[in-house]
């Protein structure tokens, strides 16, 4: 029971597929603690995060396959790709560090660790010290 109450905390309804749920046990396994679905104001408008980490100005996205279909507003992989990439410029605009994890990444977290150890460096060199606080950017 000791076991199952100290990951309890982990199963959270915003996560909007298992990988989300997958890279946030992965994560946890490597120290950080997550928060998911932060809601962001872009220039283009409203946008949400996968996850953060918490206090911090770094973000993780998970790249399943799923994420890259072409949905009715896209005709193209191409457009969904290029879509993709305009939100994620506008979200590092707001001084947000992201971290795209890949399914290689869950499977080996030393990728993963590596990753997000560059991004904390790269915000704290943006930010100082200083804390995000939860919620909205």
């Amino acid at each position: 029971m000791a076991r199952l109450a100290a990951v309890l905390h982990l199963v959270d309804v915003r996560h909007e597929s298992p990988g989300e749920s997958r890279m946030t046990w992965v994560a946890h396994g490597l120290g950080y603690r997550l928060e998911p679905q932060v809601p962001v104001m872009t220039r283009r408008g409203p946008r949400r995060l996968d996850a953060m980490l918490e206090g911090e100005w770094v973000a993780l996205e998970h790249d399943g396959e799923v994420k890259y279909v072409a949905g009715p507003q896209d005709t193209t992989r191409d457009d969904v790709l290029l879509r993709e990439k305009v939100r994620e410029d506008d979200v590092r605009d707001l001084g947000v560090e992201v971290v795209r994890v890949s399914k290689a990444m869950l499977d080996t977290p030393a990728l993963l660790l590596e990753r997000v150890e560059r991004a904390r460096v790269r915000a704290r060199r943006r930010h100082g010290q200083a804390r995000r606080r939860a919620g909205r950017i």
